[in-house]
């Protein structure tokens, strides 16, 4: 009797692609944690272990935390819609809400002045602006990915749209703002870990926790989509429009937290190269 073979399937092709891509993952696991110590510590003004060094590093800590909420959100947003969009070019900043925080803002200004951006600096108004970008994100999907008619590409094409008629807006107002106003509401837009509150943690890390541990658990399903519509759908996998719904809304929403946490970021771009079979 032939001896039976089990059989399994992985992300790996080989041993040695397993191992390597292990290597890369330590050493820039190492790399980073190293950076993050020296950020913490290089050319503090204070002598190593004293109060006042720790108080430094405690305030740079913050900013170490901002950057782990950009890169996980980003990450986990930009796989998962490029996944789900079959286009590993694209990233969700392309929906435009990174155009809405601008408006937003911009508005403020142009209506309040420099003092009220400042003043609006409250958890109270950042709540409320991520729950205007989170509610608008699910009013477009769920009329757009729900309907009878329903289309991946109409969204994206609607979000294109929206996206340049707001920057439009925000320009336009922009262009009648004061160089000191304009200096102010620069500042603000332009992505910074400088820009992220500690009191917006509380807020956008059990979004971000809760998003991200969501997309990990239908990882498999991704994966499966992630080899086309036709070829998930013949595997068993639902692709149908509250699949995708789920999964588009899902990293809109740690997108959102990215924009309301430090700014817009629209030059941080994940582009996946397909490796080979």
């Amino acid at each position: 009797m032939t001896p039976t073979t089990s059989r399994s399937s992985s992300a790996f092709p080989t041993v040695a692609a397993r191992r390597r891509w292990w290597l890369l993952y330590l050493t820039v696991t190492a790399v980073a944690l190293i950076a993050s110590a020296g950020l913490l510590a290089w050319n503090s003004p204070m002598p190593v272990g004293t109060r006042g060094f720790w108080l430094i590093a405690q305030h740079r800590a913050w900013s170490v935390l901002a950057m782990i909420v950009v890169a996980v959100c980003q990450s986990t947003a930009t796989i998962a819609f490029q996944t789900v969009t079959t286009n590993r070019v694209m990233t969700p900043s392309i929906m435009g809400f990174e155009s809405l925080y601008r408006t937003i803002h911009t508005s403020t200004v142009f209506f309040l002045g420099a003092a009220g951006l400042n003043a609006a600096r409250t958890t109270t108004t950042f709540a409320g602006q991520l729950a205007l970008m989170v509610g608008l994100c699910l009013l477009l999907y769920s009329l757009l990915l729900t309907s009878k008619n329903a289309s991946m590409n109409a969204m994206l094409l609607i979000g294109v749209v929206l996206g340049a008629g707001l920057g439009s807006v925000s320009t336009f107002m922009q262009r009648l703002l004061t160089p000191s106003e304009f200096d102010v509401l620069t500042a603000r837009l332009f992505g910074s870990v400088n820009n992220a509150d500690p009191e917006y943690y509380p807020i956008t890390l059990p979004i971000m926790v809760t998003a991200a541990l969501g997309l990990v658990v239908s990882s498999r399903w991704l994966n499966v989509l992630a080899l086309g519509r036709q070829t998930a759908t013949g595997l068993g996998v639902i692709t149908g429009a509250y699949f995708l719904m789920n999964h588009v809304f899902s990293a809109q929403g740690v997108v959102s937290v990215i924009i309301e946490t430090v700014g817009g970021l629209t030059f941080l771009v994940v582009v996946l190269r397909k490796g080979r079979p």
